[in-house]
């Protein structure tokens, strides 16, 4: 069974807030029932999808739709000629063989939802839709690649900088298909004295952090932070070391240490979107100054000594004579919000 997702028209030639025809497109063959101040109607959507209600008095109707033991309930309120439709549930559905989460805007776990949804692939796959349900319109992505990882000597040569996070791209209503497998490929954390891997997805890709060569932070999402040296002063208080965040530079450690990395100077939240989930912090640099241990940027970073997060594309933070991995990075998608 086939389910059919939200649309309005226009008004049409009832105006005047005395109410109208309301046209529902709906799942084929099921019941469509509306109810308003006790007054019932019901119509068999028939193999068209559609059923239509004449003559409705203005004000709120809840519309309510029933088949295959399942059920569905939404409210519209008519003051003209009114078209709306209702499914089952707007989610896609799909195979993957990857590990995935479905959750709502509020970054809560979801099976079925008649509303906003996003799924976050964690590890890499292919995805097959064989519904698109809410997907039909496209779909927002969003990619972060894998953060840095720091190893303090390579070669004889001391690398004291914190890792970058891993970059960020958003790509907004792309076009899918049912029974096309979509290759997934979640970018790893970068392991000891290596970059972040791609993570890539529907044509888009967003490249990993980088690993520090030096005392200065490495270039990423969000930039590593420098090494911050025993005779640097004053560098407590300025947050010397640490990652940035947000797409910033990582913290210059000030007197003898290590410049902050270049961090790639847009927001590393979920689709670029002010409220969107933070990912792609900074690691932290390394420091052999007493009392001044600096942290990870927000987003994953890894503070001194410490892994970036996973499944953020957070940097490592660096450590004396320590190695650290990056955190892996993440695809996620969602029915589409807006045009590219």
């Amino acid at each position: 069974m086939a389910d059919v997702f939200a649309y309005l028209d226009g008004f049409g030639a009832s105006g005047g807030g005395a109410g109208g025809t309301l046209t529902v497109m709906a799942p084929a063959n099921i019941t469509v029932t509306i109810f308003k101040d006790g007054k019932t109607k019901a119509k068999n959507a028939g193999t068209s999808g559609v059923a239509v209600f004449k003559g409705l008095e203005a004000g709120t109707w809840t519309i309510t739709i029933t088949g295959d033991g399942k059920t569905a309930q939404k409210t519209v309120t008519i003051t003209t000629d009114y078209s709306t439709a209702i499914s089952f549930n707007t989610i896609p559905e799909f195979t993957y063989t990857g590990t995935f989460e479905i959750v709502n805007d509020s970054d809560e776990p979801i099976a079925v939802s008649q509303d906003n949804w996003k799924i976050r692939f964690l590890t890499s796959g292919t995805l097959t839709f064989t519904n698109l349900n809410g997907a039909d319109g496209g779909i927002d992505v969003f990619l972060v690649g894998g953060g840095g990882g720091t190893k303090w000597s390579v070669g004889g040569k001391i690398h004291s900088g914190g890792a970058g996070g891993g970059y960020t791209q958003t790509g907004k209503a792309i076009t899918v298909t049912t029974n096309t497998p979509y290759t997934i490929d979640i970018g790893a954390g970068g392991i000891g004295a290596a970059d972040g891997g791609t993570t890539s997805a529907f044509g888009l890709s967003a490249s990993g952090g980088g690993s520090p060569a030096s005392s200065a932070g490495a270039a990423g999402g969000s930039g590593g932070g420098g090494y911050v040296h025993a005779s640097a002063s004053g560098t407590s208080a300025s947050g010397a070391g640490n990652g940035g965040s947000d797409g910033s530079d990582g913290v210059t450690a000030g007197s003898g240490g290590g410049d902050g990395g270049k961090g790639q100077g847009t927001t590393t939240r979920e689709f670029g979107e002010e409220n969107g989930k933070l990912y792609a912090g900074g690691g932290a640099g390394a420091s052999n100054k007493g009392g001044v241990s600096p942290v990870g940027g927000a987003g994953g970073g890894g503070n001194m000594g410490s892994d970036g997060a996973t499944n953020t594309g957070g940097g490592a933070g660096n450590a004396l004579n320590g190695t650290h991995n990056g955190g892996s990075g993440i695809a996620v998608i969602r029915n589409t919000r807006g045009a590219a």
